[in-house]
């Protein structure tokens, strides 16, 4: 960023909590990282569409509301939507839950996964 520009600053009081990532990011780390769970919290509807292989669907609202049952908050997870505007509110309330190791994809989500060619599957 510039050293003028503070606009990053105003949304995210906990921006450092959580890693920002791409999809490109993420299909490589759905490779390389240990343990590493795919959350979509879009709604079911959109999920029903297509989502990652192997992702689990918890609607944020339902995240934000501290339902994070199928997840293991000691191991890492990446939290993705459709532009990353949702993965972003539930990537915090899934570290304030006391995720240790949060990852969000932004900007972009699924359907930028699937314009790249990465896998997807209808549930």
């Amino acid at each position: 960023g510039c050293d003028g520009d503070s606009d990053d600053q105003t949304s995210a009081s906990s921006a450092e909590a959580f890693q920002v990532i791409d999809v490109d990011t993420l299909a490589v780390q759905r490779e390389e990282v240990e343990g590493l769970q795919i959350l979509d919290v879009r709604t079911p509807q959109e999920v029903a569409a297509g989502t990652i292989p192997g992702a689990l669907n918890i609607p944020h609202d339902e995240v934000e509301a501290g339902d994070t049952e199928g997840l293991d908050l000691d191991r890492p997870i990446a939290a993705i939507c459709r532009s990353g505007n949702r993965a972003t509110t539930a990537g915090e309330a899934l570290v304030a839950a006391g995720a240790s190791d949060v990852r969000v994809v932004r900007p972009g989500g699924v359907g930028t996964w699937q314009e790249a060619g990465y896998p997807t599957v209808v549930p």
